[in-house]
């Protein structure tokens, strides 16, 4: 959230100078912003509030669009309120900043089937596939959804005009750029392909806090699902929000965590409040369930996280990056085994092209001699080089490129050490 928009103010082009593996149109948001207010902490986390607080509101009118009580949208917000921060939501990433136009795009989906609101919730889905390209699938969800409840093709295509004119506006953007053959690979091929086969990408094992944890949020909806299937499968917009849970839970994957998890918990705060309206439910399943949610996710978290500081913008990284600065005086540098928040805070910048250190890029059959071959012709000056952790050798902390660092120890000398396990090497004149 700090170094791909960083590097793109800086002139690196989207996809061909740096890796950027989702759609550009968070990145571009957030380099908009930092170009205003600085690569401020307070103006990424006031963002990050206003898009939570959209999110508050979106499920709010969606829950009172259905029921028209709003009793239980409030219910449904108290839901999400105290669950979303708890659960690696206070914090910025691409499955948080899809929430806010999949809401908007979900209520102007059940608004009312005219032009304009099939438009403007086609634009809402486009945006967000513009942002994570999995959300592709709400795109199709949603149309699916209209064939099925209108049985004719007019209203599908009302709702696919916006996301059809923001795909070739940006496509004709890739190719101007020179950049739409990196788009494809890094955003659809290889994650597709390779990525899927490294060892350590795919992580789908729960752990047993986590599983307790889904148990707990799943338990109110479900239970009134089982309870009144029935009736239930004949209400268009319940099985819409169903399907679009289903979704959200599916795009979860290669890894579980709950910041990947952002999307399906709004979608079950939307879930609870309508079915709430709809159907009785137990006020001791009610309180139970309060009880649950205070004790699991609440109370766990805030133990945990109370008073700690912004990952990744910690007093010791920033010091780090002051150390960096001091060293290099602002040439070019290649961070190995360190975060790449530390190319802002130094004001630093990487040899073209840039990867993050993630064995499933690197290790692409070819992309290390392409990477060095680039850089051949434009090398960096420093390498900050962390020595590795312990661990399998694809582990993140762990994985070292094999090809890259022995073009380092040829091209490079070995200096100081400037923090704990961290050498700077300069190139050999």
């Amino acid at each position: 959230m700090l170094s791909y928009p960083y590097l793109f103010n800086n002139g690196f082009t989207l996809y061909k100078d740096f890796v950027q593996p989702y759609p550009p149109v968070l990145v571009l948001i957030l380099a908009g912003l930092y170009r205003v207010f600085g690569y401020s902490l307070i103006a990424l986390k006031i963002f990050t509030w206003i898009l939570i607080l959209a999110n508050d509101v979106l499920i709010y009118k969606i829950v009172k669009k259905v029921t028209g009580k709003g009793l239980y949208a409030v219910a449904a917000v108290a839901l999400y309120v105290f669950t979303q921060p708890f659960l690696e939501g206070n914090q910025l990433w691409f499955d948080l900043a899809i929430v806010t136009p999949i809401l908007a795009g979900a209520y102007f989906l059940i608004a009312g089937k005219n032009a304009r609101n099939l438009i403007i919730a086609g634009i809402s889905f486009g945006l967000a596939a513009l942002t994570k390209q999995t959300s592709g699938l709400f795109l199709l969800g949603g149309a699916v959804y209209l064939f099925f409840t209108s049985k004719a093709f007019k209203k599908p295509a009302y709702f696919l005009i916006g996301p059809a004119v923001l795909g070739l506006i940006f496509v004709a953007y890739l190719a101007i750029q020179g950049s739409l053959a990196d788009f494809i690979n890094w955003n659809l091929i290889y994650p597709f392909t390779f990525w899927s086969k490294f060892p350590g990408y795919v992580q789908m094992n729960l752990t047993n806090y986590q599983m307790v944890v889904l148990g707990t949020l799943l338990f109110p909806v479900f239970a009134i699902i089982a309870k009144n299937y029935r009736e239930i499968v004949r209400e268009k917009r319940y099985l819409l929000f169903g399907g679009f849970l289903t979704l959200a839970i599916v795009m979860v994957y290669p890894r579980f965590s709950f910041f990947h998890f952002q999307l399906a918990l709004a979608f079950i705060a939307v879930l609870f409040g309508c079915l709430l309206a709809r159907f009785k439910f137990s006020p001791v399943l009610l309180a139970t369930f309060a009880l649950l949610t205070f004790f699991v996710i609440v109370l766990p978290s805030v133990k945990r996280d109370w008073g700690t500081e912004t990952r990744f913008w910690s007093r010791d990284e920033l010091e780090f990056a002051g150390k960096v600065a001091g060293e290099v005086g602002g040439g070019r540098v290649h961070l190995l085994g360190q975060p790449s928040s530390v190319y802002v805070f130094s004001k630093t910048l990487p040899p073209k092209p840039w990867l993050d250190g993630f064995g499933w890029y690197f290790e692409i059959p070819g992309m290390q001699d392409a990477v060095i071959k680039r850089w051949s012709n434009n090398p960096p000056e420093f390498i900050i080089w962390q020595l590795p952790v312990e661990g399998n050798w694809y582990d993140l902390g762990t994985y070292r490129p094999k090809e890259i660092t022995d073009w380092i120890e040829s091209n490079f000398v070995k200096k100081e050490e400037i923090g704990k396990g961290i050498f700077i090497w300069q190139k050999r004149n």
